[in-house]
Formats: C-alpha cells, sequence, structure tokens
C-alpha cells in the first residue's frame, strides 16, 4: 500500500507541477484535472441525483476532520512548549559550582567582563601631590579606569596602544542576527535591529575596519574590537560626544609589551618612563639628555655661566 500511496502521491505532483500552464494556483489546476478524467473516462456524473456531489463531500469532510485534528494537536504541543519556555524563565538561575583559575594575585581568570564600574573621577577631584600642580588644560577630563579606558552612555571600553575593547550590555539572551553593528573608518553604528542605536557616532581616531571585529558573550555582552589606525596614540575616549580621559594618566603598563617588535616595544618602555617621570615632576628622558649635554658644555667651558640656558 505504501509503494502504491508514493506512486499515485508522484503522479499528483507532477499534475499539480504543471499549474504554470493554467491560472497558476496548484490545487485548482489539481481539481480540475481529476474531475476533468471523471468526466471524460467514467459514468461519475452519470449517477442518480445528486450521490456524486455526495461522494466528493464525503471524502472532503473525511480529510477536512483529519486536517483540523492535526492542527489542533500541533497548536497544544506549541502551547505546552511556550508554558515550558515560561516556567523555565521564572526559576531562578542556580550557578553550578566550577573550578576557577586564579593569577598571581589570586584574582579570578577569564571571569566574566564587569560592565558596571564606580563613576568616572575627573582629574582635578584627585589629590594634589607636593609639586604636581593641576595643568588646566587637564581640567574637566576623567581619570582613565584600570583598562586605560572609562566608561559612555551604555558601555565601557578600555585600550592597550594597537586596539580599544568596547563592550555593551544587551538584552539576556540576544543573539548575533539581532545586532546591527557597521565599522566604518571614522564612524560606529552598534545596536538592535529596529531600535535606536546604542552607539551611532564619529570615532575620536580612525580603524581599520577590517581588522575590527563583534561577539556576544554569555548571550547578555557585545564585545568590539576595534583596530586602531595609528596603533602608537592612545585615544582620548571612542565617540566624540563622550568625555574625554586624560591620555597623561594613562598606564602603559597594562599594554602586552612581550606582544611588540623591538622598536614599538622601546618606544612604549620610553613611554612608560616619561609617564612616571611627568607624574613626580620630574625630567622627561629627553630632558635628561638635554641636561646632560649642557653640563658636558659647560665642563668644557666652564667661563662660560649657562645656568639659565634652555632647550627648546
Amino acid at each position: 500500500m505504501a509503494k502504491n500511496t508514493d506512486y499515485v502521491d508522484q503522479v499528483l505532483i507532477s499534475i499539480a507541477q504543471q499549474a504554470q500552464n493554467s491560472d497558476g494556483n496548484p490545487v485548482s489546476y489539481l481539481l480540475d484535472t481529476i474531475f476533468s478524467f471523471l468526466h471524460r473516462k467514467t459514468d461519475f456524473f452519470m449517477g442518480e441525483g445528486d450521490k456524486p456531489k455526495e461522494m466528493v463531500l464525503k471524502s472532503f469532510e473525511k480529510y477536512d476532520s483529519l486536517a483540523k485534528e492535526q492542527a489542533r494537536i500541533l497548536a497544544k504541543k506549541e502551547k505546552e512548549e511556550e508554558e515550558k519556555r515560561k516556567q523555565q524563565q521564572m526559576k531562578p538561575k542556580v550557578e553550578e559550582p566550577r573550578v576557577v583559575e586564579l593569577d598571581e594575585n589570586d584574582q579570578p581568570i577569564n571571569q566574566k567582563k564587569q560592565v558596571v564600574e564606580d563613576k568616572p573621577k575627573k582629574v582635578e577631584d584627585l589629590p594634589v601631590t607636593d609639586g604636581d600642580e593641576l595643568d588646566e588644560s587637564e581640567r574637566g577630563k576623567l581619570v582613565p579606569n584600570s583598562g586605560n579606558g572609562s566608561t559612555g552612555k551604555g558601555y565601557t571600553w578600555t585600550q592597550e596602544l594597537g586596539e580599544l575593547e568596547v563592550s555593551i550590555p544587551v538584552p539576556e539572551g540576544t543573539r548575533g542576527k539581532l545586532m546591527n553593528v557597521i565599522f566604518k573608518p571614522s564612524r560606529l553604528l552598534v545596536g538592535l535591529k529596529g531600535q535606536t542605536p546604542i552607539i551611532d557616532d564619529e570615532l575620536e581616531r580612525s580603524i581599520k575596519t577590517e581588522e575590527c571585529s563583534w561577539t556576544i558573550e554569555e548571550g547578555n555582552l557585545v564585545v568590539l574590537n576595534l583596530a586602531k589606525q595609528n596603533k602608537m596614540e592612545w585615544w582620548s575616549r571612542v565617540i566624540k560626544s563622550e568625555n574625554e580621559i586624560s591620555t597623561k594618566r594613562v598606564n602603559p603598563e597594562t599594554s602586552k609589551l612581550d606582544d611588540l617588535d623591538s622598536d614599538t616595544r622601546s618606544t612604549v618602555e620610553k613611554m612608560m618612563f616619561d609617564q612616571r617621570q611627568k607624574q613626580m615632576g620630574l625630567p622627561t628622558s629627553d630632558q635628561l639628555k638635554q641636561q646632560e649635554i649642557l653640563k658636558k658644555f659647560q665642563e668644557q667651558h666652564p667661563e662660560l655661566d649657562l645656568s639659565q640656558a634652555k632647550f627648546s
């Protein structure tokens, strides 16, 4: 019976596919073909009274009833699955015990990213040490966080010399296809499709779009990696509508020096030294070299008074 049914199905499907030669409706074409066959090749329509019509209605009602029962069972199943999902969402989440690897400072490694941070402090709110006067150009700027970044509207960011990482909280269970992320050399757009973008603004500096990427971590955090065009400068902010951090207070030591080539590493180490010297009110490496040159010149020419000499 099964083989015979398969054969009949193939014949009827073939007939239905010829609907393109009629009004384009496969079912209508199939029914018309069947009744045409009954009319031309049988005495079906020669039956007494309404008997032919009753036979057609009987078959229709039989399969109409089967179709409605299948639809009822499917709807019931979908409703039960929806109820299970709702009950599952209402259950409190119990965090399973897990092994946590610690670093040399006994801090968890690869723990869930913490997006919420303390409100950024302004440079002028920091205690002033002896010999450390506030540069007026720094007034109003923010103190960098531990990752040399800060907190913006709806996101946090950190940076190394070559790249920035931007973390954006999103609703639990968000999938990639629901996100709209567009990298442009001087502009960034991030948001959920159909909603107001979380970020849609001009970038502080240019990026290499072909090296940028983004992922969704743990279903509730979008993480962007922005590759800087100039890999030898610190950004004061991600987008131009946000407050700036003080790049003078950036800590280069958080960069991965071991990943840099020798020339770049030398430059970064010089920056680190100069940064510490500035914070202590001491001369930078270039200023120390100038002082050494001046000292040697003074020893060679003791008759000259160079105590007030300055290098430009």
